[in-house]
């Protein structure tokens, strides 16, 4: 299949500099998520 429409160098660029963003924020909301759920724990 050829997907003339797709840039490869772009979108690699892309995942090499978004990549690492988005999994930093996931770790961080995990983080919080497991924060809260202890305090929801800890309360009852």
């Amino acid at each position: 299949m050829d997907a003339d429409m797709f840039d490869a160098d772009e979108k690699k660029h892309q995942h090499e500099t978004q990549f690492p963003i988005d999994e930093q924020k996931c770790y961080e909301m995990g983080q919080r998520l497991v924060a809260k759920a202890m305090e929801l724990n800890t309360k009852e």
